[in-house]
């Protein structure tokens, strides 16, 4: 019997080769590096939330201001710089606080009424743009029908405004849609009018072209 063990038939474990090991560091790294990107798009997109919903979802009213008279009824929100200046005295209403509603405003015999509300301006598109996609939507969800859309300056900016109507029961009733944008910001004021004096209606309509203020 031999003193020494018989190493003859055995095959030792091979070490794994320097390319293997390479290609299990580049995995990990790659798993890792994954990891790290969708931590930090996950927080962008947090941000971008948050960012979007200050501005365009929850309205600061902490600093506005609305003064109504007989001659007319301001709107002020100081912290986005807008103005809203109406003619004729105007009651607010709550609910402005939400779905980036500056304010909502109603005549006191309860004919008309407004809001004025900002949003996400795309930089795909031009103003046109964005308005005839207003213009759709605002066809297919409701019972007005387009009349039409023509261009005007409100306080030197470039604006469209939408008028829109629709009969139900024998009373008119119509709609205008005042929309500007700045940077990416897209303002609209919209105002609703049910069997309203006619001459009322055409002081606001002459008023759009001054009702809108941006800083």
């Amino acid at each position: 019997m031999s003193l020494f063990p018989n190493a003859v038939g055995r095959n030792p474990q091979p070490h794994p080769s320097r390319a293997s090991s390479n290609r299990r560091t580049i995995i990990l790294i790659l798993v890792f590096s994954g990891v790290a990107i969708l931590a930090a798009g996950g927080y962008a997109l947090y941000r971008a939330g948050s960012w979007y919903s200050q501005h365009y979802l929850n309205i600061d009213q902490s600093q506005a201001t609305f003064i109504a008279s007989d001659a007319e009824s301001v709107y002020r929100n100081p912290a986005y710089g807008v103005t809203l200046r109406l003619p004729g005295k105007w009651e607010r209403r709550p609910g402005g606080s939400t779905l980036g509603v500056f304010c909502f405003l109603s005549r006191p015999d309860g004919k008309a009424h407004a809001f004025f509300q900002t949003g996400f301006a795309s930089p795909h598109q031009n103003l046109d743009q964005q308005v005839a996609a207003m213009a759709y939507a605002q066809t297919k969800v409701s019972r007005f029908k387009l009349v039409g859309i023509d261009s005007l300056e409100v306080n030197g900016r470039p604006a469209r405004r939408m008028m829109l109507e629709s009969t139900s029961g024998g009373e008119l009733q119509r709609e205008a849609i005042l929309i500007t944008t700045k940077d990416y910001n897209l303002y609209s004021f919209t105002i609703y009018d049910r069997n309203g004096d006619e001459d009322s209606w055409k002081e606001l309509m002459i008023s759009l072209s001054r009702a809108v203020e941006l800083q």
